[in-house]
């Protein structure tokens, strides 16, 4: 009987909390479960970047800036790479598991990686909660030989086109320097030298007739007489 109304009155105070729009946070229960997603044990890596994704069950991770105070259930995690103190102090601190954390310039070689989530003063949990992967990584690989021939290929084919642009200017700069452009000026001259022309050619025309005519005309005169 006591049972029941234990259960009754949860009920009835989870029906008040959704009716009110009262935040409600997800009972964790059970022992915090961490998982770390990727990289996996013994994968080889290229290149100087690493993501490292995790999941932490039984557990909520939240903000440590937030959520000052411990909180059973609750916390962030801590990451170390080829650390061997695992101290408080040289701790990455990831506070997103929808999110990977990234190291970057990692050399090339095998990597330890160890990941605990703790609370919310960095604490370890009780028992701790820790996990460790080896992995490894390798420098990028560089570009194919068969690629860069077909670039310089490509380089070697436009300096050829290159070559012959720089002749023809030239030729064109040489063909103009025999024959200078035409502007503007030299039409109005080459247009008076032709009308000078023309009127020389009129006059020189008329004078020819007038010697032409003038005989005749007076022999006429004369018969008249």
């Amino acid at each position: 009987m006591i049972k029941k109304i234990s259960l009754f009155a949860s009920g009835g105070l989870l029906v008040f909390a959704l009716m009110a729009g009262l935040p409600i946070k997800a009972q964790t229960t059970g022992d915090p479960i961490l998982t770390i997603v990727s990289p996996g044990e013994g994968e080889q890596i290229s290149g100087d970047q690493v993501d490292v994704m995790m999941t932490a069950g039984n557990f909520v991770v939240v903000d440590f800036f937030e959520n000052t105070a411990n909180k059973a259930g609750e916390g962030h995690a801590h990451f170390w790479l080829d650390d061997a103190t695992l101290s408080k102090d040289s701790a990455v601190m990831h506070t997103d598991t929808t999110l990977p954390y990234s190291f970057f310039d990692v050399q090339p070689g095998t990597h330890t990686l160890v990941a605990e989530i703790v609370q919310n003063d960095h604490t370890s949990l009780n028992p701790a909660i820790k996990k460790t992967i080896t992995f490894s990584t390798t420098a990028s690989q560089p570009i194919a030989v068969s690629h860069m021939m077909n670039v310089n290929g490509m380089e070697e084919q436009m300096d050829s086109i290159m070559g012959e642009v720089h002749e023809e200017s030239a030729a064109n700069t040489a063909t103009s320097s025999l024959f200078p452009p035409i502007n503007q000026q030299t039409i109005v001259y080459a247009g008076a030298i032709a009308v000078a022309a023309l009127m020389i050619g009129f006059v020189l025309g008329e004078s020819e007739m007038r010697k032409k005519i003038a005989p005749k005309t007076i022999k006429k005169t004369i018969k008249k007489k």
